[in-house]
């Protein structure tokens, strides 16, 4: 991709991640189910987003039940890394950052 286009997307994703007040973009969450340890974080932080399953592991039950920058966060506190959220109208992963 040239670095122009790149640029502009880095741009759109930090709006997003920084200004709660921005449109939501179109997420996708998933969560690596072998890596969940089931700490609960994502719960606290987005309970709206993700909840425990019978399987004592988090999963995601309204992926627009919170603003970007609040999934983004619950994400972020997972201690395992467990969750990955992808701006799909963009086509980049917000969280973990894609690996250069």
């Amino acid at each position: 991709m040239n670095g122009e286009i790149l640029a502009a997307r880095r741009v759109r994703i930090l709006f997003f991640i920084h200004n709660a007040e921005a449109a939501m973009a179109k997420l996708s969450i998933t969560i690596n189910k072998t890596r969940c340890i089931g700490s609960g974080e994502c719960v606290e932080t987005a309970p709206a987003v993700f909840q425990l399953g019978a399987d004592g592991k988090s999963e995601v039950v309204n992926a627009t039940g919170a603003g970007d920058s609040i999934i983004v966060s619950a994400a972020r506190s997972c201690p395992v890394k467990a969750i990955t959220v992808v701006d799909e109208d963009a086509g980049v992963q917000l969280f973990p950052p894609p690996k250069k």
